[in-house]
């Protein structure tokens, strides 16, 4: 939970001009305010400082998103249905699971293992 609130922390920052500080995010969080401040900078410095993305990387995460909700076993309402509908992932009876592939999508499934493996351990560091 410690790196998701780093990251919505920063995502918060990134988006919106008026924000809560770190303090009110450290007691929503349970977290330490200087835990808190060195999450924040650890993140900061593994993303380059950069927390922009490129049309290409939120395809590629919309892809993702919409194709882990199809593999969910939720009963979605009308809705829901109408919107995964409206983007072919869902047929008329029963989910339908399509995994839409990007190319970039394509050209990091041969290394998936090693990034995913290159993950855990970053994620091990806000973990433990």
């Amino acid at each position: 939970h410690r790196l998701l609130l780093a990251c919505v922390v920063l995502a918060i920052k990134m988006m919106e001009d008026r924000h809560f500080d770190n303090l009110h995010f450290s007691k929503v969080g349970g977290l330490g305010l200087v835990e808190l401040n060195l999450l924040e900078m650890d993140l900061l410095k593994r993303l380059n400082f950069d927390l922009r993305m490129g049309l290409e990387e939120l395809q590629d995460a919309e892809s993702f998103l919409l194709c882990e909700v199809t593999s969910c076993n939720v009963n979605l309402g009308a809705r829901e249905r109408a919107v995964l509908r409206s983007y072919g992932l869902v047929g008329e009876d029963e989910f339908q699971r399509k995994r839409p592939v990007s190319p970039s999508m394509e050209r990091e499934t041969a290394s998936k293992v090693g990034a995913d493996e290159a993950f855990s351990d970053s994620a091990r560091v806000f973990v433990h």
